[in-house]
């Protein structure tokens, strides 16, 4: 198997260093996220694999939690001016396109190109690089898996004192449930 590791930063996708791998560094954003999966996706890829940090509505998860993406919306797409539910874009044909589905289990994350500071009913996470990342997937028709580790609770003043620190943790904590998941995925 043969895995494709996405992050935004190179300390989220650092301790992926099992020959199974291969790390790509995209960047913040959505855009980033969507050209850097397709331009480093070749035909060995068996499995997307989006890692990284996100923030949190309160009462859905706490700083700290690792968690399993299930949904991704585009946070940045209104179309309701059109008549088009919240959160549709169109397609390449004309189409329209909405949350694109990835598992069944785990929480829906909100991508915008903004950093969040307000929360939607419709998502419990909220980061930069998702949705590019599921919209590769989607294009490419491969299987995607997105974990994200909790590192700030949206509308909160952050109260964490060394927050690289933190970060750090994650990391490792982001690999240990990635590699938990990768594997469940091979073996089914």
């Amino acid at each position: 198997m043969k895995v494709l590791v996405v992050s935004s930063d190179s300390a989220e996708n650092a301790l992926f260093t099992e020959d199974i791998f291969v790390r790509v560094v995209s960047g913040v954003g959505k855009e980033n996220a969507l050209a850097h999966t397709i331009l480093n996706c070749t035909e060995d890829v068996d499995l997307i694999l989006n890692v990284g940090t996100c923030g949190a509505k309160k009462g859905s998860a706490d700083i700290f939690d690792v968690v399993c993406v299930k949904r991704v919306i585009n946070r940045d797409a209104d179309l309701t001016q059109f008549h088009l539910p919240q959160y549709t874009t169109l397609d390449s044909k004309r189409g329209t396109m909405g949350p694109i589905n990835i598992s069944d289990e785990g929480l829906t994350i909100a991508s915008s190109d903004s950093f969040a500071s307000t929360v939607i009913e419709e998502s419990e996470l909220y980061d930069m690089e998702a949705y590019g990342v599921a919209l590769a997937a989607k294009c490419l028709k491969k299987d995607l898996i997105i974990i994200k580790g909790v590192s700030d609770i949206i509308g909160e003043s952050l109260k964490i004192k060394d927050y690289r620190k933190l970060l750090k943790e994650l990391a490792v904590k982001i690999h240990e449930r990635a590699l938990s998941e990768v594997l469940r995925r091979s073996e089914s």
